[in-house]
């Protein structure tokens, strides 16, 4: 079809809309446009005018007409390349106009639950469709402030709305605002834009989808997956070491491999002293809240040493609460949580030193997971990890692997449970039973079995018992994760626990 041809056919329908305003009119069009196949580049200011005019001077729009308004705008960017900024800013205010309460810009408006979801798919469109000129003025200082409110508003989507699609969408459309789909693609000069841009707007973001991705199970396993996804995205996007080291000299230098060694073999930091407090029963992913809320509200931050320090600090809280994703019910959630992992460690190492133990202990958890893709993918991201993270004894000053680290862990663990029973904390002692257990489910050797026995009787014999098992029971209520592994170990637990010597 040429383009007299689709003038042809669209020019009487959008005079009508012109005219009469109605509901009808507006669905004509939209129903024409549906069945067009060619580019419209060159007619879509010619189209979406008279419906911008509607939106514009109506005092009062129906929740029908605002759909169809919406759904024509929507079907015209999906046919048009946008390269003027002022269509694009025309296009966008609109959008989140509708999206956006009139008598209280901080809430969504009172629209129908189709509309929001097509009014954002437009918005990625807009985003997606737009040239590499016009993005990089909508990532400039002078739009920020428009920016600012559109991810506010989308965050509000995320977090309040209870329809699964219209959530998904919401993310899908936080993730488009990003970049997510062109960032590879992008040059180095406007990756760091982007970066910069979104330095302003991470602690919101994070903390909105860190509450939507320990939310209950309820909400479906789709929205929990592509919220990790999202979150780890954003972290890449403004914590990746090669973006930072560019503000921030000698960055985490050396920070990563110490703090490994401390944690791994109890080492105390200096803020080892600080208690955390551990998860409700009530709510196995409560999500540990920092000291001060996150949300920011300047719009113009410089990246500096003490910035990226705090930031990290935060972050490294959302991430214990994400960590204990490991058992949820979904395999596809436990997949997204690897590649969340690996994506930490790979990308974040030096400037979020403090999550990385986390991340590890992650993907050698998931290293045996009852999924076989789950179980391959953690393996090989333990293998990507390893490559990531040249870990070098302090000792030796010989270059050590990850793997080997983590069985020195192992050892260390076994060879101190009648010291650490004693002293330890019964809520940290028990903490230890998923490290030493997730590490024998592919060896064969007896021995091996009699060594989990015995370190099992060991903590059964030492520990305060009661404790002990009313803990593993509420484990294993919570969820089916390593189920088998769980009452095996705890049958040992009780084993130890009653012996006479």
């Amino acid at each position: 079809m040429d383009d007299g041809e689709i003038f042809t056919r669209l020019q009487a329908a959008s005079v009508r809309v012109a005219r009469e305003r109605s509901v009808e009119s507006v669905r004509e069009v939209r129903k024409e446009l549906e069945k067009v196949t060619g580019c419209l580049t060159h007619y879509k200011d010619y189209l979406l005018f008279p419906h911008i005019i509607i939106l514009k001077t109506t005092h009062k729009c129906s929740w029908e007409l605002q759909e169809e308004i919406v759904g024509v705008i929507h079907e015209v960017l999906y046919r048009s390349t946008i390269e003027d900024l002022i269509f694009f800013q025309e296009i966008f205010t609109q959008l989140f106009f509708i999206l956006t309460d009139k008598t209280d810009p901080q809430k969504v408006g009172n629209i129908s639950e189709d509309c929001k979801k097509t009014a954002l798919a437009s918005v990625s469109l807009l985003v997606q469709n737009s040239s590499d000129s016009v993005r990089e003025e909508v990532y400039a200082d002078a739009f920020r402030p428009q920016l600012g409110h559109a991810i506010y508003i989308t965050l509000k989507l995320i977090q309040e709305e209870k329809n699964r699609s219209l959530k998904l969408q919401a993310i899908e459309t936080l993730l488009s605002l990003g970049q997510k789909k062109s960032f590879e693609s992008l040059p180095k000069q406007q990756q760091d834009v982007l970066s910069t841009t979104y330095a302003n707007f991470l602690p919101g973001i994070l903390m909105a989808l860190t509450r939507v991705a320990t939310a209950d199970e309820k909400q479906g396993h789709k929205v929990t997956a592509l919220a990790l996804d999202a979150w780890s995205y954003f972290v890449m996007l403004v914590m990746r070491d090669n973006f930072l080291s560019k503000h921030v000299t000698a960055l985490g230098e050396g920070a990563t491999v110490a703090r490994l060694h401390k944690q791994l073999f109890g080492e105390k930091d200096q803020d080892s002293n600080k208690k955390t407090q551990l998860p409700s029963k009530d709510n196995k992913f409560m999500l540990l809240q920092p000291q001060e809320n996150l949300s920011s509200k300047t719009i113009n931050i410089e990246i500096t040493s003490e910035w990226v320090d705090k930031t990290a600090e935060r972050v490294s809280l959302l991430v214990q609460s994400l960590a204990k994703l490991v058992t949820y019910s979904h395999w596809r959630v436990r997949l997204s949580l690897v590649h969340w992992a690996q994506q930490l460690i790979c990308n974040c190492c030096r400037s979020l030193s403090g999550g990385v133990i986390l991340a590890v202990e992650v993907i050698v958890g998931l290293r045996s997971d009852d999924i076989v893709d789950v179980g391959t993918a953690a393996q090989d991201a333990l293998l990507a990890v390893t490559e990531a993270l040249e870990v070098r004894s302090q000792h030796t000053h010989s270059q050590q692997g990850l793997l080997e680290l983590l069985e020195e862990r192992v050892y260390a663990l076994s060879t101190q449970l009648p010291t650490i029973c004693r002293q330890q904390d019964p809520f940290e002692l028990l903490s230890i039973k998923p490290s030493l257990g997730k590490c024998f489910k592919h060896f064969q050797d007896v021995r091996i079995s009699e060594a989990l026995g015995t370190t099992c009787h060991l903590i059964g014999y030492h520990s305060n018992l009661t404790l002990v098992v009313d803990l593993c029971l509420d484990c294993l209520q919570q969820s089916t994760y390593h189920q088998k592994e769980s009452l095996l170990m705890l049958t040992l637990i009780l084993q130890g626990g009653f012996s006479v010597t």
